[in-house]
């Protein structure tokens, strides 16, 4: 079997908990990984056709077959994925949620250091030093207008992260259509918000300075690195109670970098340029 629906991302804009939701409709089926990253992570994508269909075994009776890897929306950072994924089938409903861009940097930054992925532990460090990462995904409509050199405008159906939490029902009909999908047959009462960032544990300040770190790092260089990360973690890092700070240079970046591109993009989606605030 093959897909023909993909959840594109971005990343922390609800991806999980909506390819979640999705799953709970009895037509709907989603592939174990949730991401598979085939279509952008070189190494997976040499396994091949044959590996990447392997996913969808068990999947004959759904009406909807599909998988949702976020990181197909990172165009910067991956950018031989849209033209992957157009190869292999122009005719896939695609979902492309989005988010207000300061609150899904912050909780970007959270699920790669929770992950223990190689960022700072300063917080507006990583979004100077990684802006391919934790920006550009968030130029939507940059990242759109590539796909739409390969997909038509109808194919795509954006979705608003506030919407799915405010007027869920809503948003939810109208994405069971874009997949021609019975939506009175979705179990809704199952569906919960999953990978939030208030379960994510982020370093603390002993880690953040500079010789904090350099002495975790040189006493977890001497371990097995499953018992030095496990070790890290357990007395380095804490469970989230507050989102992180901005600094003004690194605010005035990201409004360099997104206001022009989101305002348009608002306004094409019938939104006002004020919907996530003044983007300053």
């Amino acid at each position: 079997m093959t897909p023909n629906y993909m959840v594109l991302g971005t990343p922390k804009a609800g991806t999980t908990s909506f390819c979640k939701a999705l799953s709970l409709h009895p037509d709907v089926f989603l592939t174990n990984p949730k991401e598979p990253f085939f279509f952008c992570a070189d190494a997976i994508y040499s396994k091949g056709l044959e590996w990447y269909e392997s996913l969808y075994q068990g999947s004959e009776t759904a009406q909807a077959r599909g998988e949702g890897s976020a990181a197909y929306s990172m165009s910067e950072v991956f950018p031989h994925t849209i033209e992957r994924i157009a190869d292999y089938s122009r005719e896939l409903k695609l979902f492309f949620l989005v988010r207000e861009p300061y609150s899904r940097i912050e909780s970007h930054w959270m699920e790669l250091v929770n992950q223990d992925h190689h960022v700072r532990y300063d917080f507006n460090k990583a979004v100077q030093e990684n802006q391919n990462i934790l920006i550009h995904s968030g130029n939507y409509l940059r990242q759109l207008q590539r796909w739409y050199e390969y997909f038509p405008k109808d194919a795509i159906k954006v979705v608003f992260f506030e919407e799915l939490i405010t007027q869920p029902d809503m948003v939810y009909r109208d994405c069971f259509e874009h997949l021609g999908v019975d939506f009175r047959k979705w179990d809704n009462h199952r569906a919960v918000h999953e990978n939030r960032s208030v379960d994510k544990r982020i370093p603390n300040r002993f880690l953040t300075t500079k010789w904090g770190g350099a002495f975790v790092q040189a006493l977890c260089g001497k371990l097995h690195p499953r018992t030095a990360r496990r070790l890290k973690r357990r007395l380095f890092f804490k469970k989230v109670s507050g989102r992180p700070e901005w600094s003004a240079d690194t605010r005035l970046l990201v409004q360099a970098q997104l206001k022009a591109d989101l305002e348009t993009f608002l306004l094409n989606h019938g939104k006002p340029v004020d919907y996530w605030g003044t983007l300053t």
